[in-house]
C-alpha cells in the first residue's frame, strides 16, 4: 500500500483532526463539540455502558477494563466517563484504530490503544482485569468459541454485545437468509464444550465505513450455546440487557456474565 502526505492549510481544530478520515466515520461525537463525523448516536445515545455500570456491582468506577474491537473509541470514553481506572482497548482494524488515537487526543482519554489481533493479544497476555468487554466482535469471528475461551481467562466478569443465529428467525427473512450458508456450517469445541458454527458471508465490500471481520466469513454461535458455554465455565451469574429477536440485521443480544 501506497501512502502519499496530505497538507492541511486551515487553522488546526478538532475538525481538521476528524477530517483525516472524513467519510468513514459512523459515530457522531458528542453534539456540544459541534464537529461533523458520522450519524449514529453512539457517543450519547448508546445504552450499553450505563446499564452495563447499573448491574455491574460497584460500577465501573475504579475498574480495569480490557476492551476488545472498540471501533470508535465510544465505549472507551463512556467506561472512562463512568469512573474506570485504565482501559486497554485491542483494535485490528487500522482505520478504525487510526479513529480511536482521534478520538484519545480529542477527549483525552487514559487508555491505551494498541493495533493488532484481539485473539493474537489475549493468546499473549499474561495480565487479569476486572472486566472483559467486547461489543460486536463475536459474530465477527471464524472461531468463537476459541475467543470465548481466551475472553474467560482473562476476567471474572465480561460483557457481551453480539449476534447470534436463530434459524425461525434468519431463515425466513429474505434479507438475512442469503448471507448464510447451512452446507458450510461447522463445529468446534473448547474446554470440553462442543458447539455448532453457522456460516455467514459479509457479500460486503470492505471500504472505510467496514466493521466487520478480517476474513470473508464468520461463524455465527446459536444463543444457547454462548450462553451455555460461559455456565459450563463457571460463570454463575448472567444478566441479560436486551435480547432483540427482530433485530434487522440479525437477532442480537447484550448480557454481563459473572463468576
Amino acid at each position: 500500500m501506497e501512502l502519499a502526505p496530505e497538507y492541511s492549510e486551515q487553522t488546526p481544530s478538532p475538525q481538521t483532526m476528524v477530517d483525516i478520515l472524513r467519510g468513514s466515520w459512523l459515530s457522531e461525537f458528542p453534539k456540544s463539540m459541534g464537529l461533523r463525523a458520522g450519524h449514529l448516536p453512539h457517543f450519547e445515545g448508546d445504552p450499553r455502558v450505563n446499564w452495563a455500570n447499573s448491574v455491574l456491582p460497584g460500577g465501573m468506577k475504579g475498574k480495569s477494563v480490557l476492551e476488545l474491537g472498540p471501533l470508535e473509541a465510544y465505549h472507551t470514553w463512556q467506561v472512562q466517563q463512568l469512573g474506570a481506572a485504565h482501559v486497554t482497548s485491542v483494535e485490528s482494524n487500522n482505520i478504525s484504530f487510526l479513529k480511536c488515537l482521534i478520538v484519545k487526543e480529542l477527549l483525552q482519554l487514559n487508555a491505551r490503544f494498541l493495533y493488532g489481533d484481539a485473539i493474537k493479544f489475549l493468546e499473549s497476555n499474561d495480565r487479569r482485569f476486572d472486566l472483559c468487554w467486547a461489543s460486536g466482535l463475536l459474530y465477527h469471528q471464524t472461531d468463537p468459541l476459541y475467543l470465548l475461551s481466551l475472553m474467560q481467562g482473562v476476567a471474572d466478569t465480561l460483557f457481551i454485545w453480539t449476534h447470534y443465529f436463530e434459524a425461525n428467525v434468519i431463515l425466513t427473512n429474505p434479507g438475512l437468509a442469503p448471507f448464510f450458508d447451512n452446507s458450510r456450517d461447522s463445529s468446534a469445541e473448547r474446554l470440553g464444550f462442543r458447539a455448532r458454527y453457522f456460516y455467514r458471508n459479509y457479500r460486503q465490500i470492505k471500504d472505510g465505513v467496514f466493521s466487520g471481520g478480517a476474513d470473508e466469513f464468520s461463524y455465527w454461535m446459536a444463543k444457547e450455546d454462548i450462553l451455555g458455554f460461559l455456565r459450563h465455565v463457571g460463570f454463575k451469574t448472567i444478566t441479560m440487557g436486551i435480547d432483540h429477536l427482530q433485530n434487522p440485521n440479525g437477532p442480537a443480544m447484550f448480557f454481563l456474565a459473572r463468576r
